[in-house]
């Protein structure tokens, strides 16, 4: 406490693909289910994955109801031994610099979440491994869960929002190469990294009178 007042916690916000690791994780995990699914000879939960994929493609669904499908039809295969192999997978694309950053972020005393539109089924054990503080991802999905939302955009800003809270802190840093997550640099009065980020989103961003700085 300062002056009376509570002195908050600060936090880094990081995402997931194309920051933290160099790859489009859902994308790993589609290959991944669905290479398992046709080993154990699941054939109907494998063909649903392949035709959500085809449906996106085509563009008859959207991105985020082909997620939706693909987490319902896939939910069972992954027991404790395939998540440990899929982390193991995606550890080994970390990006070091990044990581090495927010370690040295966290003996500065900053607590570290970690905020991704990717499943929640491998976002969180991926960030225990990590020994972050924290995750929010897109959660887990029943079929008949209509409420049910990526957490990208504005949803991710607002569970980022309610984590931030819940711990008493604010946020100091976020870090991302997409600029999907403007709502989050809008918001954020700290410092704002962004990660290997494509000309459009540097423009995109830049539009928008957002201070940042590229690593």
């Amino acid at each position: 406490m300062v002056n009376g007042c509570k002195t908050l916690t600060p936090v880094v916000v990081v995402d997931l693909d194309g920051t933290l690791v160099d790859v489009n994780t859902f994308r790993e995990y589609i290959l991944f289910v669905t290479k398992q699914l046709l080993k154990q000879g699941k054939l109907l939960a494998a063909a649903k994955v392949i035709t959500a994929v085809a449906l996106r493609k085509t563009r008859f669904i959207s991105h985020s109801e082909m997620k939706k499908r693909i987490l319902v039809a896939t939910q069972k295969i992954m027991t404790n031994d395939n998540l440990d192999l899929l982390t193991r997978r995606l550890l080994g694309r970390l990006n070091v610099d990044v990581f090495d950053k927010l370690e040295r972020y966290r003996a500065d005393g900053y607590l570290v979440l970690l905020a991704t539109a990717a499943p929640e089924i491998y976002a969180r054990p991926l960030a225990e491994a990590l020994r972050f503080d924290g995750c929010v991802a897109t959660s887990d999905v029943a079929p008949d869960n209509e409420a049910w939302n990526e957490n990208v955009g504005e949803v991710k800003l607002a569970s980022v929002r309610d984590y931030v809270s819940s711990i008493e802190g604010h946020i100091s840093v976020v870090m991302t190469d997409h600029y999907d997550d403007l709502p989050l640099m809008r918001h954020n009065t700290g410092m704002n990294i962004l990660v290997n980020p494509s000309e459009k989103t540097v423009s995109a961003i830049s539009r928008h009178r957002i201070v940042f700085t590229v690593m």
